[in-house]
């Protein structure tokens, strides 16, 4: 075999122009001897010479990307785009994150506008949104989610997570409330995404709300702790109580704070007492400090020392970016194995994985977001 391959390559040389029989032979033979850079150059020298199979291109962007060459991926794979589009997840995704990478965001979301109207994949526009805020373009995320989505679905829920995400509490507060009234079917993800949205934005009561639009036995324990201890300060009544009823015991026992509020609900105060002076107030994050600092108050509990309570902090601050001459490996090369491995998943007819050797994971912070506008809504 060795032997045939190196005569295949002799004829290559050879070739004038497209020597598809021979392209096709000899990229077969050295992928199936895992000869991955003989294959790539020799994609790479098909192709000059005219080759444009097409699961080949598409393969050569696919290890370009796997080697951090972004550019040479984002030609190639938008090549075969512009000539039969891209049919497959995991391509469109490759496309999508190389053009971020290369600071094409723009072409990235013309392009996803025109596969999702034209074949709409709810799954795919989240990523491809994931993939906008990541680069810090939010502008662009909200434009794709307001392009693609209908009021009151998964795609379109992502404006107000990405509002929470720019501390935009009081639109986001305003567009889930303008979502829930669509009354659309939610699946148990979408219910959840809307109830932690809610949550993030300081409105409990919607938070509520559309947990019992959904049915509060559809979420899993996680969930329903969540918004229990949201809603221990009190300010929900009854809410709190049916969130607490919903509740396994084991789930009680791991969560004091919803524990002890419950004993407040009941009139047990002196149980209430007991179970919060061996809570740890290191153990809690500001919205639960907050919550504490109330329970305490309805059990009749001296207050923890105001110096102890830090102020609300919506997000916590990140460190500046690595500088450029540093960056060995960019966000999106980090992300390859990760969206193939998703795509790959929920795409049924995939024929073949990436066999390039796992790439090394960025160690590059996600950018702080700025805030933006309140988009208009049309």
């Amino acid at each position: 075999e060795p032997r045939y391959i190196k005569t295949l390559q002799s004829q290559l040389a050879l070739a004038p122009r497209n020597p598809e029989p021979v392209c096709r032979e000899l990229i077969g033979l050295l992928r199936r001897n895992s000869q991955f850079n003989a294959e790539q150059a020799t994609i790479a020298d098909c192709r000059a010479k005219g080759y444009r199979r097409q699961d080949d291109l598409v393969r050569f962007a696919f290890l370009s990307a796997a080697d951090g060459k972004f550019a040479d991926a984002a030609q190639t794979l938008r090549a075969v785009d512009d000539r039969r589009w891209l049919s497959e997840s995991r391509e469109r995704l490759m496309l999508f994150a190389a053009l971020i990478e290369v600071n094409q965001a723009p072409e990235a979301l013309r392009r996803s506008v025109r596969w999702l109207r034209g074949q709409p994949d709810a799954d795919l526009a989240l990523e491809m949104i994931s993939g906008f805020t990541t680069a810090n373009r939010n502008d662009l995320a909200l434009s794709l989610a307001r392009q693609v989505g209908t009021p009151g679905d998964a795609i379109s829920l992502a404006v107000a997570e990405i509002m929470v995400d720019q501390v935009q509490l009081a639109p986001a507060r305003l567009y889930l409330n303008g979502w829930l009234e669509q009354k659309k079917p939610m699946d148990a993800e979408v219910a959840t995404r809307f109830v932690t949205t809610a949550i993030d934005a300081e409105d409990t009561a919607l938070a509520l709300k559309g947990a019992e639009q959904f049915g509060l036995a559809g979420f899993d324990q996680a969930t329903l702790a969540a918004l229990a201890e949201a809603a221990g300060g009190g300010a929900l009544g009854d809410g709190f109580d049916r969130v607490q009823q919903a509740l396994s015991a084991e789930t009680l026992a791991a969560h004091p704070l919803i524990a002890a509020a419950a004993e407040v609900r009941a009139g047990r105060t002196d149980a209430a007492r007991s179970i919060l002076s061996q809570m740890r107030l290191d153990t809690l994050d500001e919205r639960q400090q907050q919550v504490l600092a109330a329970v305490s108050a309805q059990a009749g509990r001296a207050l923890v020392p105001a110096v102890l309570l830090r102020p609300p902090v919506l997000r916590a601050p990140v460190e500046a970016p690595v500088p450029a001459e540093r960056r060995i490996i960019g966000p999106a090369q980090a992300k390859v194995k990760s969206i193939i491995r998703r795509a790959e998943a929920k795409n049924a007819k995939q024929k073949r994985r990436l066999e390039r050797p796992p790439v090394a994971p960025a160690a590059s912070p996600f950018p702080t977001f700025t805030p933006i506008p309140f988009p208009n809504q049309n």
